[in-house]
């Protein structure tokens, strides 16, 4: 606490963690911790907030009436929108000042109010006070609301009550003009007025058309919603403009709920330039939704672009609801582009504006991230606290799924903290909301979900029923034809079934093997092909560990380990999995070490010298990641230090003695990926890199084999340095001067064999024109890493004109061709090294696909300065004739043994990776 006071939060946070290691049960530490990460929530903008909150969870749960952390539990609350001291709350603002509260105040009342207008009829002084205190909100329920109202009542005949709206929706319109710049409302009123009255039915008729077609695509209903829009679009007159326009954004609403991304794009393109800045409400809407369909037709930077301008668009039109909306998206986009410390600050501002929206919707989406969030760092009280308040917030407008949903993800949280009972409860209540759900697939889809968590929960104590359970889930997803389902829940089948000693296990994972097959060779190469293969992945481990307790051999053991890795990346390059024979290929001068990381076992393998040796270890893989995570987030010299001991004492400790080749290939799986192995010490206390060249291969079965040279010198270069990016889509990113120092370095070594691009001429058609020409492309810039989602990885790029890419993805760069390029050099932060379980994606092995045979990459942060001077050594080492991994190595040792401590640091120098493969010529493989 001393350290905290002299504001050392590192420090108290490190003293804090050791005394509750020591004293678990004394609830005054996790108080402390608590206040500790309150304290430090107010300075940053990470998961501080989550901390602070489960921490005091955590010691209200040993002593419920400890004081300060009741009081502590207050501001943890508040900090993470579960409530608000009274305090934030200021008095609503009287009807005479003409104002509402300010976006950092009190939320005004606006469900209350509409309450009141709506219960007195038209026009009223209470609908004057109304308009007055809220013109943004009314005229949005003024364009969804009364006009559908106005054309009903002009259908049936009453005129007077026709008349009484047309009225109030002028005055709304006028308002919308004065408050908004908005004349849509304002344009409609005026077009209705001085239409033909004999015109008007039929004017009505095609207005609710429209309506309707627009409210059924809301709902998630699009065939019979654009039935609607076009019912509307023969009849409506072309001389109504603003009616058209909403029309036509109905039409883009439509195309996207029926997953017609590009028509959606495309229809609001059109839309975007004939509103030119007019109609700003729809503009709001039209950009937040085009950057829906740009993000889920797999442009995601321009999708990001999307929505910061609708950002900005909220917050100049003052719309909390959409401004809360919209703050989520951003999060979510940049949480799924890996970009973590970006997206902390849209979630909490999301969250806020939600809270004083009081929109029930928009809170739903803010809890669910929140839990989320929480969830995947094991903040798992915090992640309670907010699945209890989603509980509370299934109100009937989220309808029965809601409440399922809610009531599921409450379940596993309880699961996961051993609240057995409590989550059986809340699985029933969720069975009973799911039967209700009225559309008979979605039924079912949610009820197999539920069994099959009834299912899991139900494994340790009663696999019997656990089986039954599953059984029934799997037969569901058979009905449906729902593949990621049926393999998911074959897999969990089996694990019951070999705990209740059924064997129809083997029977049961074969099918499910069968179907990531089946399923695999039907996906088209991209996104959704590799995120299938990392979630059946699941299967192979399951696979490897039925295997071991069946005491299988080795070899077999080994080929089933290779055969989940890669494949992605095996299928471009058109390589089938390894066979242990392997080890008769390799020589005497080359030795591999492949790792398989299952829940809680360690399997490794050594192929040398014609031989295989096999290791298995009790190791949770929660426990290394844990201590690969120590490294990733460069923490402290002691953590460091601490965390390569562990590391080297696991991965290497067993293999120790050997491996006597000069040169060690390591293909590593899961977490490891992120592992400096060149840094990991041997018995004799010496980092791997002084006895060892170190090679990096995403599988076994993409080890070149072929025995050929290397070819040539490597005596060509394309480099490319600090691109320009767009400022609107990557506000988090700094200018890279020392990328343009090392760029400019790389193409004057290699002159006149060389080009260069800079700045504003580092664009995407720039690198496609070069990529292929030259030996070696050396790219220093920024790369979006993603660890989650790899193949979501993105290089910025400058972008001159309009229609130009502001980014390239992984499935861009591996449309390029490799030609005559042998080496790309990736010069930034965590441009390898991520946490995919498939092992096959990322910019790394974006490049790799392409049929180059090797990349050098970066595993963590680097800086800007360090990273100049290493890759200038590294070159200089390449133009002397020196192969990639040898040169790699000497630099590494040169900087380990140099006279500067700052560049004898592992981050330094161990962070840097050479990824290989086979050169076999690239074609696609499906079976």
């Amino acid at each position: 606490m001393a350290s905290a006071l002299l504001g050392r939060f590192r420090d108290a946070e490190a003293a804090l963690q050791r005394a509750a290691r020591l004293n678990p049960h004394d609830p005054r530490i996790y108080s402390d911790l608590g206040a500790l990460y309150l304290d430090h929530a107010q300075t940053f903008e990470g998961p501080a907030r989550l901390e602070a909150l489960d921490w005091v969870e955590r010691a209200l749960e040993i002593a419920p009436h400890l004081p300060e952390a009741k009081a502590n539990l207050s501001f943890a609350r508040a900090a993470t929108f579960l409530s608000g001291p009274e305090a934030a709350w200021p008095p609503l603002p009287t009807a005479s000042s003409g104002a509402r509260a300010s976006a950092g105040g009190a939320p005004a009342p606006w469900p209350a109010a509409l309450a009141r207008f709506e219960a007195c009829p038209l026009p009223c002084a209470e609908a004057a006070d109304v308009l007055t205190r809220f013109p943004r909100e009314m005229r949005k329920f003024g364009e969804e609301r009364l006009l559908p109202r106005w054309a009903r009542a002009v259908v049936r005949g009453e005129d007077a009550t026709a008349a009484q709206l047309i009225e109030l929706l002028t005055r709304i319109g006028q308002a919308a003009v004065a408050c908004c710049a908005d004349s849509m409302l304002s344009e409609v009123t005026a077009d209705l007025r001085r239409a033909n009255p004999a015109q008007l039915p039929l004017l009505a008729r095609s207005l609710s058309q429209a309506m309707a077609g627009l409210t059924t695509c809301q709902g998630n209903e699009g065939a019979s919603g654009e039935a609607f829009l076009n019912a509307a679009a023969r009849t409506l007159p072309r001389t109504f403009p603003s009616l058209a326009a909403w029309a036509e954004y109905a039409r883009g609403l439509c195309a996207y709920q029926s997953g017609h991304f590009p028509q959606a794009v495309s229809v609001l393109t059109a839309l975007d330039r004939r509103l030119r800045g007019h109609y700003p409400a729809l503009r709001l809407r039209l950009l937040w939704l085009r950057g829906a369909s740009l993000g889920r037709s797999g442009l995601h930077a321009e999708c990001l672009r999307d929505y910061q301008d609708a950002q900005q668009l909220a917050q100049r039109a003052g719309a909390l609801a959409e401004r809360a909306g919209i703050a989520l998206n951003l999060y979510e986009k940049l949480w799924l582009l890996g970009q973590r410390p970006a997206a902390w600050p849209w979630l909490y501002e999301g969250s806020r504006l939600a809270l004083m929206s009081g929109d029930s919707r928009r809170l739903t989406v803010a809890y669910s991230l929140l839990h989320q969030a929480a969830q995947e760092s094991s903040l798992l009280y915090a992640a309670l606290a907010f699945s209890e308040r989603l509980v509370e917030l299934s109100t009937p407008e989220l309808g029965q799924a809601g409440v399922a949903h809610a009531l599921l993800i409450r379940a596993r949280t309880r699961s996961a903290l051993r609240r057995r009972e409590s989550a059986l409860q809340d699985l029933d209540a969720a069975a009973n909301a799911a039967a209700a759900i009225a559309d008979p697939d979605s039924r079912r889809q949610w009820l197999s979900d539920i069994w099959t968590e009834h299912g899991q929960l139900l494994l340790a104590t009663a696999p019997a029923k656990a089986a039954a359970e599953l059984r029934r889930a799997t037969a569901v997803a058979q009905a449906l034809h729902d593949s990621s389902r049926l393999i998911r829940f074959l897999t969990e089948l089996s694990r019951a079934q070999v705990a209740n000693h059924d064997h129809a296990a083997a029977a049961t994972l074969s099918m499910a093997l069968a179907e990531v097959e089946r399923q695999r060779a039907n996906l088209d190469e991209g996104e959704s092909r590799a995120d299938f293969l990392v979630r059946s992945r699941d299967v192979y481990d399951q696979w490897m560990t039925t295997a071991l307790e069946a005491h299988e051999a080795p070899p077999a053991l080994f080929e089933i380990a290779d055969q989940a890795r890669a494949r992605t990346l095996r299928d471009a390059l058109g390589l089938p999995a390894a066979r242990a024979s392997l080890a008769r290929s390799l020589g005497s001068e080359r030795a591999l070490v492949e790792f398989a990381v299952l829940p809680h076992s360690l399997l490794s393998w050594v192929l040398s010298n014609g031989q295989i040796r096999f290791h298995v270890q009790n190791v949770e893989a929660e426990e290394l990641e844990g201590w690969v995570h120590s490294l990733a987030i460069n923490g402290s010299p002691d953590e460091v230090c601490e965390a390569l001991r562990r590391l080297s004492a696991i991965l290497i400790g067993p293999l120790d003695g050997e491996i006597a080749a000069p040169t060690l290939l390591i293909s590593p799986d899961k977490s490891l990926r992120r592992v400096p192995f060149a840094a990991l010490a041997t018995a004799a206390g010496r980092p791997l890199i002084e006895d060892h060249a170190v090679v990096v291969v995403p599988s076994a079965a993409l080890i070149d084999l072929t025995g050929a040279t290397a070819g040539p010198a490597y005596e060509s270069a394309f480099a490319v340095g600090d691109p320009r990016l767009d400022p609107q889509t990557f506000t988090f990113l700094p200018p890279l001067p020392g990328a343009r120092k090392e760029a400019t370095f790389i193409a004057g070594l290699y002159r006149p064999r060389s080009a260069l691009c800079l700045g504003q001429d580092a664009t995407a058609a720039a690198l496609s024109r070069s990529f292929g020409r030259y030996a070696i492309v050396h790219l220093a810039a920024h790369m979006l890493a993603n660890d989650q989602h790899p193949d979501l990885a993105m290089l910025p790029v400058a972008r001159v004109a309009p229609d130009e890419p502001v980014a390239l993805s992984a499935g861009d760069i591996r449309q390029l061709k490799a030609g005559r390029t042998r080496l790309v050099v990736l010069s930034s932060c965590r441009a390898a090294g991520s946490r995919d379980t498939e092992g096959s994606r990322g910019l790394v092995e974006a490049f790799l696909a392409t049929g180059v045979p090797a990349v050098v990459a970066a595993l963590g942060s680097v800086e800007d300065g360090s990273a100049q001077l290493f890759f200038e050594r590294f070159h200089r080492r390449l133009k002397a004739g020196e192969e990639p991994a040898a040169a790699l190595r000497n630099v590494q040792l040169e900087l380990l043994h140099g006279q500067d401590p700052r560049l004898r640091e592992v981050a330094v120098w161990g962070g840097y990776q050479l990824f290989q493969v086979g050169t076999t010529k690239k074609r696609r493989v499906t079976t």
